[in-house]
């Protein structure tokens, strides 16, 4: 009889103790992975997160009770984390091919971001695709460019796009400044702040593709149907109180897509 009982109380602390690493598991930070993105997500000159978006992440978290751990990675590196679940969550563009398989979507979305093919200023705006037959266009080494109305540009043979890469959105400026290139294509909100910091002439653009933002859950983290739950009833919560429009005001994000030009 007391070798049962002796069982039986193993069975519980067993139980017990399942449950309790379980629970600890569940509130562990969460692993959030971000682009250098400026303003929205980047080192500062100390190699600490820095960004409007991560403030968001971070205070988003906080309202569902949620800790976290912020990570920088090349694209292909954090799209790679997001298919293995090593990283478990990034606020990014919906819609990606290379993850769009791998993560849960959540239902709102934050803000837009504009992709844009940008010329210097007193340059006439192009006629799409013709005039860019032959051009010079510059990319920006490491993103990608998956949207449809790129893709259509940057694959046609007939076009017989001149493909060039910057290692960064000042240096891509630069070169398009000094016509070393005829066009940039990038995504707006790191190019505005380039040109905000380096008192550069100011670039006229055309909107290809407006990509919404919304929060990308790995589907591989153990966890990731909880984090989606609570995170967006945290989103709520922000929105109700009104909130969420500040930040969204402070991150410059649009509320409605816009139409391309």
């Amino acid at each position: 009889m007391q070798h049962n009982g002796r069982i039986v109380l193993s069975m519980i602390l067993g139980a017990l103790l399942a449950t309790g690493t379980s629970h600890a598991s569940s509130e562990a930070p969460v692993r959030i992975g971000f682009l250098e993105f400026p303003p929205f997500s980047y080192l500062d000159a100390q190699q600490q997160p820095q960004g409007s978006m991560l403030a968001f992440a971070k205070r988003l978290a906080e309202q569902a009770g949620l800790s976290v751990e912020l990570t920088p990675y090349p694209p292909a590196r954090l799209y790679h984390n997001l298919a293995t679940g090593t990283t478990e969550l990034t606020l990014g563009a919906t819609g990606n091919p290379a993850i769009s398989a791998h993560v849960l979507t959540g239902k709102e979305v934050i803000g837009w971001i504009d992709l844009r093919l940008y010329f210097r200023t007193g340059q006439a705006a192009p006629q799409l695709p013709q005039d860019l037959r032959g051009k010079r266009l510059l990319l920006i080494h490491g993103f990608t460019y998956w949207a449809p109305e790129a893709r259509q540009l940057l694959d046609d043979p007939s076009l017989q796009l001149r493909l060039s890469k910057a290692h960064g959105h000042l240096a891509a400026i630069e070169l398009l400044q000094r016509e070393r290139s005829d066009y940039l294509l990038a995504y707006q909100p790191p190019v505005e702040e380039a040109l905000a910091h380096s008192g550069q002439p100011a670039l006229q653009g055309l909107t290809l593709h407006s990509l919404p933002v919304s929060l990308l859950l790995s589907r591989h983290s153990p966890r990731a149907d909880e984090l989606l739950a609570r995170l967006e009833h945290a989103y709520s919560e922000l929105k109700a109180s009104g909130e969420l429009q500040q930040w969204r005001q402070r991150m410059h994000l649009r509320t409605e897509q816009q139409a391309s030009d």
